[in-house]
């Protein structure tokens, strides 16, 4: 249980190690820690979060054998459909 709780602690401070080094998170010795403002910032890990995620995507399909007009037809398709239930 004490092996836990320190892997535990240890995970997390490594997590907030990595979010101030990105700069989404920033600290204030006396008042804590603190989500940026910075929006550009924000648009910018946003953008290279969906970049990864479509990559992993487009991968994942191209192990399935679809080819990239089927991926194409598929998102849209797919983007159409969430649009209808908006």
């Amino acid at each position: 249980q004490a092996y836990e709780t320190h892997a535990y602690e240890e995970s997390r401070l490594q997590s907030l190690s990595e979010l101030e080094r990105s700069g989404l998170i920033y600290s204030q010795r006396t008042s804590g820690r603190f989500i940026t403002e910075d929006k550009e910032l924000i648009h910018q890990m946003k953008k290279e979060l969906a970049a990864a995620e479509v990559s992993a995507f487009v991968a994942h399909m191209k192990q399935l054998g679809i080819t990239p007009e089927e991926i194409r037809q598929l998102l849209a398709e797919t983007i159409e459909e969430e649009k209808n239930h908006e």
